[in-house]
């Protein structure tokens, strides 16, 4: 699963895992592209991840933000 949608307007990116052996080949990055077109598809309006890499999500626009802002 990669899109969690958690009310109208917001939705959340999870369970996003590539396998070491395969990191490096741009996987990661069409999942998270994936994830971004399918919330666009239902006019998601807030779409956040909970993280260990931060800055793998700020190449496509998040900002870390604190967890606690979000319910």
């Amino acid at each position: 699963m990669l899109l969690q949608f958690c009310w109208e307007n917001l939705a959340e990116i999870r369970s996003l895992a590539v396998a070491l052996e395969h990191t490096g080949q741009g996987i990661g990055t069409m999942l998270t592209e994936r994830a971004i077109q399918e919330a666009f598809f239902f006019k998601i309006r807030d779409l956040f991840t909970l993280t260990y890499r931060p800055s793998f999500f700020q190449q496509f626009g998040f900002t870390v933000i604190d967890k606690m802002t979000r319910p």
